[in-house]
């Protein structure tokens, strides 16, 4: 009895830690998507290697900051009238996020993303879509 009730208590606090767990990984890493298939599957790897080709790149910071990156897949005029090229790298740092659980909240102005991560490997997770109702 006394080797069951630490294990019980190990799990009961392992399961309501989970959000913090997730948001913990995250964290001061630089993540780098594999999202060819986000379009046909609505899946993803997103993952600490950066060797593989990806569409996209983030870093999660401290106190709910976030940073997108991407290369621009064509040539075009901004709002502003600034001309990008292909190929030129954006970088976007006026994302939030939050962590509930397995699900990642993410504000930019008034867009909102929810994604759910599944652990594949050490530093690397499957995500897909997810809605405000699996936050809540």
């Amino acid at each position: 009895m006394r080797f069951i009730l630490p294990g019980i208590t190990a799990l009961i606090f392992a399961a309501c830690s989970s959000h913090v767990e997730l948001g913990t990984q995250l964290q001061g890493k630089h993540w780098f998507a594999q999202a060819e298939a986000w379009e046909t599957e609505r899946t993803a790897v997103l993952s600490v290697d950066s060797t593989k080709k990806y569409e996209w790149e983030a870093k999660f910071y401290p106190g709910g900051k976030m940073m997108y990156a991407a290369f621009i897949p064509v040539n075009f005029h901004d709002a502003n009238g600034v001309f990008h090229l292909k190929g030129e790298r954006f970088i976007d740092t006026l994302y939030t996020y939050d962590v509930k659980d397995n699900i990642l909240k993410v504000t930019k102005g008034n867009e909102v993303y929810y994604l759910k991560f599944v652990p594949k490997e050490a530093d690397e997770f499957v995500i897909t879509p997810a809605v405000e109702k699996d936050f809540d």
